[in-house]
């Protein structure tokens, strides 16, 4: 008798960032988004089981921190948010979707942000956004 040992992963569907985000990686002829600096932006997305039903993680996604790239020259694109900035770096759950509201207060203008979260089952996602 021989006994084999397997590994496997389980991962959440995750079909991208919702609007108001473009997400250019999941969604097919948009542009990249372009905010007001200085304004809150709302960031949003679903996990799903594979079957597509709504699943709750173990534990809360993680906002993974900003990180500035390179300069932009396009125009505002998005409407203007005023919500509060959520504080510490979780998402909180509201009708099914998973929310951060990323405050851009202080940020330079003028440059793309790479934005993201990483779940408990390991992925990370990210979107380019760009702070006009």
């Amino acid at each position: 008798m021989t006994t084999r040992s397997v590994s496997y992963r389980v991962g959440y569907a995750f079909s991208g960032f919702l609007q108001p985000i473009n997400d250019t990686a999941h969604q097919v002829g948009v542009a990249t988004s372009i905010f007001n600096g200085g304004s809150t932006v709302p960031v949003k997305f679903e996990i799903r089981r594979a079957d597509g039903t709504a699943v709750s993680p173990n534990s809360a996604p993680q906002w993974l921190t900003p990180v500035k790239g390179s300069p932009l020259s396009a125009a505002v694109d998005e409407s203007a948010y005023s919500l509060p900035a959520t504080v510490g770096d979780t998402y909180r759950v509201a009708g099914g979707q998973y929310i951060y509201n990323w405050s851009t207060k202080g940020l330079p203008a003028g440059f793309y942000y790479r934005i993201g979260v990483r779940l408990d089952d390991g992925s990370t996602y990210t979107v380019n956004i760009g702070l006009r």
